[in-house]
């Protein structure tokens, strides 16, 4: 029952991304710098190489979480969004961002449920 909370309150907080604009977090630092990074990622592996540097934004970028080519899920995307167009890479790169926060609350939930936290405790700490 809690996780069926848990989606819908993610839903309902980013209802904008689900079911009306897609493109509503295309400015600022997803835009001009994570989102060119991730695509540089992208096409380096399926050149079957790893880049561990970008020229252009980051000299070092394997440290940053949300650009490490190191992580499973993100380097998966972004290889994925090689083969898709830029507008459909864009969705991808957006949705996999957004289920990041609702795999980070049911995951603070499970943490909260198994430290022997009530269960409204645990979903207001998975809340936050």
């Amino acid at each position: 029952m809690a996780f069926v909370l848990l989606t819908c309150f993610h839903l309902l907080l980013f209802r904008t991304v689900y079911f009306q604009n897609i493109y509503v977090y295309a400015r600022s630092e997803a835009l001009e710098q994570a989102f060119p990074s991730w695509l540089l990622l992208g096409r380096s592996l399926r050149q079957g190489h790893l880049v561990v540097e970008d020229r252009y934004y980051y000299p070092d970028y394997r440290s940053l979480p949300f650009l490490s080519p190191y992580y499973p899920p993100h380097a998966l995307s972004a290889l994925v969004a090689t083969w898709l167009t830029l507008n459909q890479a864009w969705m991808l790169f957006t949705l996999t961002m957004v289920s990041h926060y609702w795999l980070a609350s049911v995951s603070v939930y499970i943490l909260a449920s198994s430290m022997g936290y009530a269960p409204l405790t645990a979903g207001f700490a998975s809340l936050t």
